[in-house]
């Protein structure tokens, strides 16, 4: 199994720090987070990496090179034009395993994914998400599911009267 890391992103709300810089390379604990998150997925037996990349794709390239220096591999899909989430994992597909991990590159976590790879293995899943609750949706969006954690429409940074009910569940499809 591998991971894409989604790491295409402009960065925009975090201007004036990523005008030069991807997003994901801005620092945490005076290493680029996207290192952070590396380390943190390979700790959990993930040693194959694919980075979606558009912003200045060559700070996130010479930062990581191989990924040797972490005993991991990377390669980099980069995008000519943002493609989104779903445009970035399909320019991925041809460095990626039947099954593998996506994970936004530019949000700060320490999730613990083996669960979440568990449930999807239990479901006999074709895709599986990981969600969790904020009180304010209105800067994300919503997942509406129904009672037996299937997706039922995606709501994309709904205005807080306007959200469906939140779910904290895994969910797949």
């Amino acid at each position: 199994m591998n991971a894409s890391l989604l790491a295409g992103g402009l960065g925009t709300r975090l201007r004036p720090l990523t005008e030069n810089l991807p997003k994901p390379m801005a620092l945490v604990a005076n290493r680029p987070w996207l290192e952070h998150l590396i380390v943190h997925l390979k700790d959990q037996g993930i040693e194959d990496f694919v980075i979606a990349v558009k912003h200045y794709p060559e700070k996130i390239r010479s930062y990581f090179g191989s990924g040797q220096r972490w005993g991991v591999r990377i390669r980099y899909a980069v995008e000519s034009s943002l493609l989104g989430t779903a445009g970035a994992i399909k320019n991925a597909e041809p460095y990626l395993d039947d099954r593998f991990i996506a994970v936004n590159a530019d949000i700060v976590h320490e999730i613990n994914l083996l669960p979440l790879l568990e449930f999807h293995i239990q479901q006999g899943a074709d895709v599986t998400i990981g969600l969790t609750e904020v009180d304010d949706p209105t800067h994300y969006g919503v997942v509406e599911q129904d009672k037996r954690g299937r997706i039922l429409r995606f709501v994309e940074k709904p205005k807080l009267e306007e959200a469906p009910p939140i779910g904290s569940m895994p969910v797949f499809m």
